[in-house]
């Protein structure tokens, strides 16, 4: 009986041991667990964890990726880049005029501009068959203008009040890219326009 007993006591302390080293191996591998957690559970999660992360990376890398830190020069370098190469986007756009008092115009000069990206000045015809290519900084400017349409209606007692409200000043539907064959034929049009101009 008593041999029994030493036996269960020896399997016990080798499980502890056997929880143990499953605990360090966990922390290696950066995986979390309960402190109360058995031996078969956590071999599972180990086993499991392996197989989900490709063996090739070391450990390090797979816990603590690298990354890339800009310095405030370099960050402010890639900003401006970007912000140059918005500029030099262009949007194919066909823009219809919403305003009654504008009725009569052909079209609009958009001049946008700040300190970092400098003034963009562009003429836009409305009603454009083919559409209009213009920069992109003036496309959301054109998307983001506003006039105020007054309207009549009726007083608490009766009188006629003109009220004003905000409203899109433009109706601005975007056109897909030119294709090349397109492109061709938009210059060659152009071509005989300006040839039966002159």
């Amino acid at each position: 009986m008593n041999t029994e007993i030493q036996t269960n006591d020896s399997v016990t302390d080798e499980e502890a041991i056997q929880l143990v080293a499953l605990k360090n191996q966990a922390t290696q591998i950066g995986l979390t667990f309960s402190p109360n957690i058995g031996a078969d559970t956590l071999r599972t999660r180990i086993k499991n964890h392996l197989n989900d992360v490709p063996q090739n990376i070391p450990t390090k890398e797979r816990v603590f990726p690298k990354v890339n830190l800009l310095s405030h020069a370099e960050y402010l370098k890639e900003v401006s880049e970007v912000i140059k190469r918005d500029i030099k986007r262009l949007v194919r756009i066909r823009l219809t005029c919403m305003n009654p008092n504008k009725s009569q115009h052909v079209g609009e000069i958009f001049s946008v501009g700040s300190a970092k990206r400098g003034t963009q000045k562009e003429f836009v015809p409305f009603d454009t068959q083919d559409g209009w290519h213009v920069p992109l900084i003036i496309f959301n400017h054109i998307k983001e203008r506003q006039y105020t349409a007054y309207r009549t209606v009726r007083g608490v007692r009766g009188q006629k009040i003109r009220k004003g409200r905000l409203v899109p000043e433009f109706s601005v539907e975007v056109l897909p890219p030119l294709t090349a064959a397109e492109y061709k034929a938009l210059g060659q049009r152009q071509a005989m326009a300006r040839g039966a101009d002159d």
